[in-house]
């Protein structure tokens, strides 16, 4: 006789499952849903993480931007190059680039906070078909 594979155990319950032992359709959605639903909710988290990351960063580099002493030549990556910027210009674009981060990182917890929600009404949904299919 031919090698078993483990699976072959597996695969012949598998065979044996009737049509009225399957998943209904509505028990399939709400479970696609919850799975696309909590994958945005991860993306939006690693965003969120990303923005406040840029966040942190900025600040600790305006701190020693400000031990810097007045007069003293400061430079600013653009692409490969660096240009000469006076240190206040650099300060303004930092503080710029805070506040839109900001918002940003503000956007992203409240589409998270809406999606924890629907996803929360999504389990409920999917208990709900489960206790009538008993």
């Amino acid at each position: 006789p031919p090698p078993h594979h483990p699976d072959d155990r597996h695969r012949r319950h598998d065979d044996h499952m009737s049509a009225a032992n399957a998943p209904p359709k509505a028990v399939l959605e709400l479970s696609q849903k919850l799975n696309s639903n909590a994958q945005a909710i991860r993306q939006l988290e690693a965003q969120k993480k990303a923005l406040e990351t840029d966040i942190r960063r900025a600040v600790i580099t305006a701190h020693h931007l400000n031990e810097v002493k007045e007069g003293t030549v400061t430079y600013k990556s653009v692409g490969k190059a660096y240009m000469c910027v006076g240190r206040e210009e650099i300060l303004e674009g930092l503080e710029a680039g805070v506040k839109e981060a900001d918002g940003e990182a503000k956007a992203c917890k409240a589409s998270m906070d809406r999606l924890v929600k629907v996803q929360e009404g999504l389990v409920k949904e999917l208990q709900e078909v489960g206790k009538g299919k008993r």
